[in-house]
C-alpha cells in the first residue's frame, strides 16, 4: 500500500505537469531516447518541487515511528526499530520479512538482535522438532505454535515464551521423608523425568514424537513463579517436584510397604541403605492421584531413579547393617525431637497402627527362623532356639530403649524377659516337663 501510493503520486505529478518532454542530448542513440524522455519525465523540475517534500514527510514519519517504538519496547540496540518499521510497512514478500530460529526452550537464549524477539511481527518463525512457541496478538490473545518450517507472525504478534517439548529431568542430592509409621527414609541420588501433558488419547509417534495440550503449554508459561530475578522457567522448578512428589510416594505408605519394594535377594539380607528398581518404583508413582495432580500442572511423569534409600538417617558406610530395632529407635527419637509425639490423638493413632504392623512383621521372621531351624532336626530343639532368638531381640531393644532418655520400657518387662530366660533353660530336654 504505501508503494503503490508513492508512485500513484508519483504518476500523477507527472501528467499534472503537462508531460514536459525535454529533448535527449545528441549521444543518446535511438531508442534509449525515448527510454531517456521518459525518465526525465518523472526527475522534472516541476514534479520534484512537489514530491520531493511527500518523501521528505515520509522519511521523518518513519524516523518518528522508530523513536516512538524504541521507546516504546525498549530495545537493546535502537536500530532494530527501524529494523521492523522497514519490513512490516514496506515488505513485499518473504524474503523482505526477518526469520528466527527457535532451536531452544529459553527465551533468554534466543537471537537478543533479532526484530521479532524484541519487538514482533511481521516475520516468520522456524519452530525445530521438540519445541513450541506461545505468542500473543496485538489484543493479548495467546496462541500455542508447535513444530513448523515456516510460521508467519502477523503485525505486532509478540513471543510470550518458548517451551521444551522434550523430556527434562529434575535431580536432587537428598530428600527425607516419614513414612505413615513414622520412620524416617532417605533418598540419595533422586532423578525424575517429566515432559509437557501430551493430551488425552494423544501417543508419540515418527509423525509426532513431541504431542502436547495446548492447555498444558499455557499453563506452563502464565502459571510461572516470579521472584527477584525474573520469571522462572518450568523447568528450573523441577527439583522442588521431585522433593514434593517422593514425599508423597513415602507418606502414604508404611514401612512394610516400602521394604516390599526391594529386591528379593536384598530382602534376605537387612540392610538400612537398598537400592529399587527403577520399574518398580516407577510403577508404583503411577497412580491416579499423582497423575491428576502432574496434569492439573501441565506435566506428566515418564520414570523415577533413586540412587539408594536409606532408613533411619544413617550414613553410608557407617551403619549400613542396623536392624530394624536400630531404625524403630532413631525414628522414634527424631519425631520425639521434632515435637511430632505432643498430641495424645497422634500417640494413640499410630501407636495402636505402628506397634501392631512392627509385632506382626517381627513375628513373621521370627516363624521362618523357627521353620528352616526345624528342618532336619528336633523340634523341640528348634523351639528351644526360637525362644532364645525371642530374648536376645528383646535384650537388645532394651538395651537401646535406656540409652535413651524420653523412652521407657512397657510395664512388666522384666518379669517377662525373666520368664522367658526360664522357658529357655535347655534342663526340660533331658525328660523334665515342658
Amino acid at each position: 500500500m504505501v508503494w503503490g501510493s508513492v508512485g500513484l503520486l508519483w504518476v500523477i505529478l507527472v501528467f499534472a505537469s503537462g508531460l514536459s518532454v525535454a529533448p535527449p542530448p545528441d549521444w543518446i542513440p535511438f531508442p534509449l531516447d525515448a527510454f531517456w524522455q521518459t525518465i526525465a519525465m518523472f526527475f522534472s523540475a516541476p514534479v520534484l518541487v512537489t514530491f520531493i517534500p511527500v518523501v521528505a514527510a515520509l522519511w521523518l514519519g518513519f524516523r518518528i515511528g522508530a523513536h516512538y517504538l524504541a521507546d516504546l519496547f525498549e530495545p537493546e540496540d535502537p536500530s532494530l526499530a527501524s529494523r521492523h518499521l522497514w519490513p512490516a510497512l514496506f515488505g513485499l514478500d518473504i524474503l523482505s520479512y526477518p526469520r528466527l530460529d527457535v532451536t531452544t526452550g529459553n527465551i533468554e537464549q534466543l537471537d537478543p538482535v533479532s526484530p521479532l524477539v524484541a519487538i514482533g511481527g511481521p516475520g516468520y518463525l522456524k519452530i525445530h522438532l521438540g519445541h513450541a512457541v506461545v505468542v500473543e496478538s496485538l489484543e493479548g490473545r495467546p496462541k500455542v505454535y508447535g513444530p513448523a518450517r515456516l510460521r508467519f507472525l502477523s503485525g505486532f504478534e509478540r513471543i510470550r515464551d518458548v517451551v521444551d517439548l522434550r523430556d527434562q529431568v529434575g535431580r536432587v542430592d537428598m530428600v527425607r521423608a516419614i513414612t505413615r509409621d513414622g520412620i524416617e527414609v532417605q533418598a540419595r541420588d533422586a532423578q525424575m523425568v517429566f515432559r509437557v501433558y501430551r493430551g488425552e488419547g494423544k501417543e508419540r509417534s515418527l509423525e509426532d514424537p513431541y504431542p502436547f495440550d495446548e492447555a498444558s503449554i499455557r499453563h506452563l508459561v502464565y502459571a510461572r513463579a516470579v521472584e527477584e530475578g525474573g520469571r522462572r522457567r518450568w523447568a528450573d522448578a523441577l527439583p522442588e517436584r521431585v522433593r514434593s512428589e517422593i514425599r508423597s510416594f513415602v507418606e502414604r505408605s508404611t514401612l512394610e510397604q516400602f521394604l516390599a519394594l526391594r529386591p528379593q535377594a536384598e530382602q534376605a539380607v537387612p540392610s538400612a541403605s537398598f537400592e529399587i528398581p527403577r520399574e518398580a518404583l516407577t510403577a508404583r508413582f503411577h497412580t491416579p492421584e499423582s497423575a491428576t495432580r502432574l496434569r492439573d500442572d501441565g506435566l506428566e511423569l515418564d520414570w523415577v531413579g533413586v540412587g539408594t534409600w536409606e532408613l533411619g538417617g544413617s550414613a553410608p558406610g557407617g551403619a549400613a547393617q542396623a536392624g530394624l530395632a536400630e531404625t524403630l529407635i532413631a525414628g522414634w527419637r527424631e519425631k520425639e525431637r521434632l515435637g511430632l509425639y505432643t498430641s495424645p490423638e497422634y500417640l494413640e493413632r499410630q501407636q495402636a497402627r505402628g506397634f501392631r504392623e512392627a509385632i506382626g512383621s517381627a513375628l513373621h521372621e521370627l516363624l521362618e527362623s523357627w521353620r528352616s531351624d526345624g528342618q532336619g532336626h528336633d523340634p523341640q530343639l528348634a523351639s528351644l532356639l526360637l525362644l532364645r532368638r525371642i530374648q536376645e531381640r528383646l535384650a537388645r531393644l532394651r538395651d537401646l530403649a535406656r540409652g535413651e532418655n524420653q523412652l521407657r520400657l512397657p510395664v512388666n518387662f522384666d518379669e517377662a524377659m525373666r520368664h522367658l530366660a526360664s522357658l529357655a533353660e535347655p534342663r526340660w530336654l533331658g525328660g523334665g516337663p515342658s
